[in-house]
């Protein structure tokens, strides 16, 4: 395979704890969102082939992922491992544990969803979480990735496929740094700045000195969403299943909408507990708001004089985290006024699963982007983002056509 004058494809990856996102664009000009389910089971390929014989007809291929590696391991992978292997999500692993496996997945489904060949060159860019983003992790990220690529098995055959250029690697946060510090360059070097986004496993802090990010200005902890439903859970004492808990729990929102909780105790017959189900979500809230003040005072999140807020938990928390910064730092900002095109999230996910989605892909959106506008044969996304029903996708998003500085809300000032 001849190595081209331009990638065939350029994708960004957030390797999330309960999703995987995928930002993707090709040569021919197609773009495209993918969202992957975390969960990874190792099975034997022989099994995984078995299941996949009895799929009735033309399954989308998010459903039914799996790949095997040339040291003859093979992964299911999302939703094909959680619902034929009862597969969980794994926390306690580094993100870098299960890297290769989501990653060759998420390349086989774009194979499918782009029409590419079986071989082709691929510019990549990986964030992870910014206490796992050393010079020895990203190492150790090249190091398992680049052979895994160059042959592997999936369920239509095997694959090859070859990295055009370095492997890009930014901290969670750097898409959305990126976009801020492209918009706000003339006043870095007077302001400092914290890229905050609290996601399902970790709470990730990028604090922006004098126009850069140090080594040690990357903090990273354990206080993502995921800390809230475990308190949840423990106070309602059933075996609800997390994932299906973190979802009513997100839907329902900060101020728990009684619809949602109502709706979801009646599909599992447990109507008679909904005052004491939200009670436990609200006490589970406070405590998880106690101990996220407790970190932004130990990292110095209130000493800062710009934060931007990004993630789908960040927008969860939204009310609260206004209210408690509005007199600590100066400027606020969500998502740095980055959008996620909306006709792609349509394409990505069903529109029952649209709500908040769109925060989520933020990061991996605006990394996309700082890859392509360097990437010759690529460019920034400009189809127009007025499309029918847009505004049931985003909402309280400024456009793209404003300002830096409108851009940014006062704090404290709706």
């Amino acid at each position: 395979m001849g190595k081209p004058e331009v990638p065939d494809l350029v994708i960004s990856v957030d390797l999330g704890g309960s999703l995987t996102k995928v930002a993707a664009a090709t040569a021919d000009g197609q773009y495209c969102l993918l969202a992957l389910a975390s969960e990874v089971s190792e099975i034997p390929q022989a099994i995984l082939k078995d299941v996949q014989s009895g799929f009735w007809g033309d399954a989308n291929p998010e459903s039914m992922v799996w790949v095997g590696v040339k040291d003859g391991l093979s992964y299911a992978v999302g939703k094909f491992a959680r619902d034929n292997f009862s597969s969980q999500i794994n926390l306690a692993l580094s993100k870098t544990d299960l890297a290769v496996p989501k990653i060759l997945a998420l390349l086989w489904v774009l194979q499918q969803k782009l029409n590419l060949g079986s071989s082709f060159y691929v510019r990549l860019g990986v964030l992870l979480p910014a206490g796992e983003c050393s010079a020895l992790d990203r190492q150790e990220l090249i190091d398992l990735l680049v052979p895994a690529l160059k042959g592997f098995s999936t369920p239509t055959g095997k694959m090859s496929v070859r990295l055009f250029g370095n492997l890009v690697i930014k901290p969670e946060g750097g898409g959305v740094f990126l976009n801020y510090k492209q918009d706000e360059k003339s006043h870095l070097a007077q302001r400092s700045a914290g890229i905050l986004g609290i996601g399902f496993r970790n709470s990730n802090l990028l604090i922006c000195t004098d126009g850069t990010i140090s080594d040690g200005d990357r903090i990273t902890s354990n206080l993502g969403f995921h800390s809230l439903i475990q308190r949840t859970k423990e106070l309602i004492g059933s075996t609800v299943d997390e994932v299906e808990l973190a979802t009513i729990v997100a839907r329902a929102g900060y101020e728990i909408n009684s619809r949602i909780i109502r709706k979801y105790l009646a599909k599992i017959g447990k109507e008679r507990r909904e005052e004491a189900f939200s009670e436990s979500i609200a006490k589970s809230q406070t405590m998880y708001w106690s101990q996220l003040i407790n970190w932004f005072k130990l990292v110095g999140a209130d000493c800062l004089d710009d934060l931007i807020f990004y993630g789908g938990t960040t927008e969860y928390l939204k009310e609260p985290l206004a209210e408690y910064f509005k007199d600590r730092v100066e400027r606020i900002s969500w998502n740095a006024g980055a959008v996620v095109p909306p006709e792609l999230l349509k394409s990505a996910v069903a529109e029952k699963e649209q709500s908040g989605l769109d925060f989520r892909f933020i990061d991996c959106w605006c990394f996309l982007e700082f890859i392509c506008n360097r990437q010759s044969g690529y460019g920034l996304y400009t189809k127009a983002l007025a499309v029918e029903d847009e505004t049931a996708v985003l909402k309280d998003t400024p456009s793209d056509k404003e300002t830096s500085a409108a851009r940014y809300v006062r704090a404290g000032v709706d």
